[in-house]
């Protein structure tokens, strides 16, 4: 009996230690914890006041993650620049803050930052990408694929950088350059439909129009609702003469996003060749209001005799 005592008192301890809850501080750097519970756990750490430098900075880069994730940037931006001040080499938070910088069209604050993390670290491969990302955001197609070259020799199985670099060649025409670097993309990664998409557009640029279409049905498969994804299909199917196919592409890419400039602008230049007007010059106004700047569509509209 005092055996069985013993045992029963053992278990009862052993059920207490299993359900106790984890400490709210933990949460701040925990891979199992919510956005929410993130940020609650890190602010109860940085207003604990028993941390400090390195490991101060590090709540704030944490919590600052979390905000970004939660689409609250400005006080994402707020916490990573915390981290700096705490931490002046802290190469991971200019990182995080120039990733948040680029997705408030920041590119040169951007630009900024991931420089600062590649002086700090000259290894850091993603940084190397996500700064060829933000000369991208300015233009500078050259400064990017130099940029991304440089992660893949860091890093030669960043089936992302290939997307990347392949992206940027497609923008300078260089289709084979973007055939062998999303095909190298997708070896790396079999299921990456934006780099099927890129490889089918640059085998339509060169004329390839049924690879085109089997890569362009592969990324449409992969990602149902990503316009350009149809729009690129309808692109090749147009190059094969087969509009109507292209037309529902077009269609499908303006139902997944009714501000579609390019998609609308295709859809017309196929219904023009296909000699119905009305259509055609519906679709280049669509276009004009989605993209007032596609000079494209102000032409075809002219060409028409029809107003902008």
């Amino acid at each position: 009996m005092r055996q069985m005592l013993v045992g029963l008192v053992l278990a009862l301890v052993a059920s207490s230690v299993r359900t106790e809850p984890q400490p709210q501080g933990d949460w701040c750097s925990s891979r199992n914890a919510s956005n929410e519970q993130k940020i609650t756990g890190c602010t109860v750490k940085i207003q604990s006041g028993g941390e400090a430098g390195r490991a101060l900075a590090e709540d704030y880069d944490s919590r600052g993650a979390a905000y970004v994730a939660r689409g609250q940037v400005e006080e994402g931006v707020a916490d990573y620049s915390q981290a700096i001040a705490l931490n002046s080499s802290y190469a991971e938070a200019y990182y995080n803050r120039g990733s948040a910088y680029d997705g408030q069209g920041q590119h040169d604050k951007a630009n900024a930052d991931y420089t600062k993390a590649i002086a700090i670290d000259p290894d850091y491969a993603e940084a190397y990408n996500n700064r060829g990302i933000s000369h991208i955001g300015q233009g500078l197609i050259d400064p990017a694929i130099v940029d991304y070259t440089q992660a893949i020799a860091l890093k030669s199985d960043y089936a992302q950088a290939y997307e990347n670099r392949g992206a940027a060649y497609g923008r300078k025409g260089l289709y084979d350059s973007v055939i062998a670097d999303e095909t190298q993309a997708i070896r790396l990664k079999s299921d990456f439909a934006q780099a099927y998409n890129n490889r089918a557009a640059a085998y339509a640029g060169k004329g390839l129009y049924d690879q085109a279409i089997a890569g362009g049905s592969q990324a449409v498969a992969l990602e149902p609702d990503n316009p350009q994804a149809y729009n690129n299909r309808g692109n090749a199917y147009a190059g094969k003469g087969l509009f109507d196919r292209a037309i529902a592409d077009f269609s499908q890419a303006i139902v997944l996003d009714p501000d579609y400039a390019r998609a609308s602008f295709n859809r017309g230049a196929v219904y023009g060749r296909k000699g119905l007007r009305d259509r055609a010059v519906a679709d280049f106004r669509a276009a004009l209001a989605g993209d007032p700047g596609m000079t494209k569509a102000k032409e075809a509209l002219t060409q028409l005799g029809a107003t902008p």
